[in-house]
This record gives structure tokens, sequence and C-alpha cells, in this order.
């Protein structure tokens, strides 16, 4: 075999094997997922306010764990379901509003930051308004919608 038809070989095994080669995937769509958080952003605000814990636990999948200041993890859905119950038979929350920052996406998950503000009225006592950050890991669910996978947030609010 000439050294001419070797290199011609050579060039035609590489095409071929690069042929094979799956395609990389197409970059994400960062602005309709943001655009995907967002929507649900604000269903998780109007649940809150109505204080409907079971709307609330559903935006989230059901590994998710909830990081909540001031006391221990929330994992799964039921444990989600108590902590958001317990917070919502605590307190009223009104004027609430969740800005989201940057998201990130890679791959079946997105990294959200972003701000909140809300007023928090006790069942017993005076309002108390709060404002704060949060950092939100989204997952992506087999139909293509976004649950929150883990959350956490903390106040800016020092304590009196």
């Amino acid at each position: 075999m000439s050294s001419r038809t070797s290199v011609l070989a050579a060039l035609l095994t590489s095409a071929a094997i690069a042929a094979c080669a799956p395609a990389a995937p197409p970059p994400p769509d960062t602005a309709a997922v943001k655009a995907a958080i967002e929507a649900v952003n604000a269903k998780v605000v109007a649940a809150a306010e109505k204080g409907d814990s079971a709307a609330v636990v559903a935006t989230y999948d059901a590994d998710a764990t909830v990081l909540p200041p001031a006391e221990p993890a929330w994992h799964g859905s039921a444990a989600i379901a108590k902590g958001w119950g317990g917070m919502f038979g605590a307190v009223t929350i009104k004027d609430f509003t969740l800005t989201s920052g940057d998201v990130v996406v890679g791959g079946d998950y997105a990294a959200e930051t972003g701000t909140y503000k809300m007023t928090l009225v006790p069942k017993k006592g005076a309002a108390m308004e709060d404002h704060g950050k949060y950092v939100v890991v989204w997952k992506k669910q087999a139909d293509g919608s976004w649950k929150l996978y883990r959350d956490i947030w903390n106040t800016d609010v020092t304590p009196k």
C-alpha cells in the first residue's frame, strides 16, 4: 500500500468515525428557562400569600431539599409539606415578591439566585418586614417543566 493510499485510508476512517460521533447538544435557551422559572416563582408567591402549602409543595421535585433559616433541612415532599404547613400555621405572608437575578443552565439543572421581600404577620403580634436573598437549584422534569430541587434563603434583616 502506498503512503498516499495509507493517508487517504486514514482520512476516510477519521471522517467515518467523526460522522458517527453524537452531535453536541444545542446550547441551553437560558432566557426560556428563566421565563419558566419566573412563572413557577409567581405560583409560589400566589400560593404562599394564600397560605396554600399544597400548592407550594407542588412546585418542588419529589426528591427536593429545602434549607430554611434557623431550622433543620426539609428532605422530600412530606417534610416540605410539614415545614410549609407549620410556617403558614404560624404566620400570614403578605406583599411577597421574588426577584430572579441570574440563571445558569447546565443540562437538566439550572441555578437561580435572587432576592425576596415579604411582610410576615404572626397569628399573635406585630407584622415584620423581611427581605433577603436565595439560591435555588431547579431540576427539569420529564414533561419539560422545571421544579425546585434545592432551595435555600436567608434574611438581610438584623435580629433585634
